[in-house]
């Protein structure tokens, strides 16, 4: 039931039709926590960032949740990654999507 609602809430969502023109969208990267807090996931944005220019994209945006606290803190530390959507589905959950500009 509660997926029901935040996929219901999801595509009832204007912000789809507002996403930058010519963009990708990072869904999930995942380091190992273990090897957390060694710039992995720093290389792994970079080649990412890398590819993404290659293929004549404007926008990086990268999607998460508050359930990803430490993803959260992870794109907030990026540099020029910005916060361009915020959607609290709950009291519990938010919605966060986040842009960097590669023009």
């Amino acid at each position: 039931d509660t997926f029901k609602r935040l996929f219901i809430k999801f595509i009832n969502s204007n912000f789809k039709n507002n996403l930058p023109n010519n963009s990708v969208t990072i869904i999930s990267i995942v380091v190992d926590q273990s090897s957390q807090g060694k710039g992995i996931g720093t290389k792994l944005i970079d080649l990412v960032l890398d590819q993404s220019k290659k293929n004549k994209y404007d926008f990086l945006l990268a999607t998460t949740s508050s359930l990803q606290k430490k993803a959260i803190n992870f794109y907030n530390s990026l540099i020029n990654f910005e916060l361009i959507y915020k959607n609290k589905i709950s009291s519990s959950y938010v919605e966060y999507t986040f842009s960097k500009n590669l023009k």
